[in-house]
């Protein structure tokens, strides 16, 4: 990836062509990216994509989106940003932009480009049927990307298929009766200054499909606890993925807490990244698996029915140490942390599955096990 030059509140970073917003200001030391609207408290980045609260960036250059999160917004060359405290503002100057829209009939529609949605569009090109494939990431991938992995010669030969069209950055907004589906691509926003004159900035997409499958992913969730908001408390597997592989090196004492096993998994990720772990504070009386022997292995300290309980700050607001409690003695002891890791469980991604009141013919959800 080629190197690029943006600004954020007036001053200028370096990053890489494509990467989000929210990698390249954590690469470059920025921890704390706004404030709170109601408290004026720091707020840091806590995800990777479009579940990212905190983070939100209005752009002054190009197209001058009034609030995006900063995951979702992609490094060009001449980029300008500032940080977003409540409602963004709309721009001052016409849009001159062209938008279009087309109509698509294809006999199966997947949406979702990850391991699962790309074996549901293998499948359906086993059987002979076109492909229309949908994913509002720049590249397929999608967990397996965060994880660093490699997509299989199988899985690749899929995305050349001729009865195959894979569109990237291409989100699904609406699934309505008879399998229609609303869709918008951006088209435009990655390309900054090196736009075609003709080539339309949003693309909407009307499809209908004789078949649907729903493989969107899923969110990890947080988990509930005094000053749970701080620069430097994230979503585990968000932590891992910025520090294997953004390359963010800003944190050396980490934290995790976790309900279920994806805690450890992230945990040695950011050991083997170079991250000292504090300890793994696991609220289940017990736990199991290839993961938690590795992390037994690797030295990593690890409490059962413990959880954090609060959190304290340093004097920038971010994350200086936290406050664990064992969950059956109610005693609590405090240890200092620059990254507290979380992991409460994955969330489905099924907004799309409630669009309607009872399932379709043809819709099929499928979800890759985490």
């Amino acid at each position: 990836m080629s190197e690029v030059s943006f600004s954020f509140d007036d001053k200028h970073y370096k990053g890489y062509q494509g990467e989000s917003m929210a990698a390249a200001l954590l690469r470059n030391g920025l921890l704390s990216i706004t404030k709170s609207t109601y408290h004026d408290r720091p707020r840091g980045i806590i995800g990777l994509g479009v579940e990212e609260p905190n983070a939100l960036v209005q752009l002054i250059s190009g197209t001058q989106e009034s609030m995006l999160p900063a995951t979702v917004v992609e490094v060009v060359e001449g980029l300008a940003a500032r940080s977003l405290t409540g409602v963004g503002t709309l721009p001052e100057n016409q849009d001159e932009a062209r938008y279009d829209k087309t109509h698509c009939y294809v006999d199966t529609l997947v949406i979702g480009a990850g391991l699962a949605g790309l074996k549901a569009a293998e499948e359906e090109l086993r059987l002979g049927h076109e492909v229309l494939l949908i994913d509002d990431k720049p590249e397929p991938g999608g967990h397996m990307l965060q994880l660093g992995k490699e997509l299989s010669v199988e899985l690749l030969n899929v995305l050349s298929s001729k009865k195959l069209t894979y569109k990237c950055r291409c989100t699904a907004i609406g699934l309505y009766d008879q399998n229609y589906v609303v869709a918008i691509e951006r088209r435009s926003d990655h390309l900054g200054n090196s736009v075609p004159d003709k080539r339309a900035r949003i693309r909407v997409w009307h499809i209908r499909a004789g078949k649907i499958v729903l493989a969107p992913g899923a969110f990890q969730r947080p988990l509930i606890f005094a000053n749970n908001d701080r620069p430097g408390i994230m979503l585990s597997h968000t932590a891992a993925t910025y520090v294997a592989i953004h390359a963010v090196k800003i944190f050396k004492l980490a934290a995790v807490t976790t309900i279920d096993n994806q805690g450890y998994r992230d945990a040695l990720r950011l050991h083997y990244a170079g991250v000292k772990i504090i300890g793994i504070y696991d609220a289940r009386h017990n736990a199991e698996g290839p993961s938690v022997d590795a992390a037994r292995a690797a030295g990593i300290p690890i409490r059962f029915r413990t959880s954090v309980l609060n959190s304290s700050s340093n004097a920038k607001g971010a994350l200086h140490s936290v406050i664990i409690q064992d969950l059956d003695t109610n005693e609590t002891f405090q240890t200092a942390a620059d990254l507290l890791a979380v992991s409460g469980g994955w969330t489905p991604i099924v907004d799309l599955a409630t669009h309607i009141v009872s399932n379709p013919s043809g819709v099929r959800n499928t979800q890759p096990s985490l």
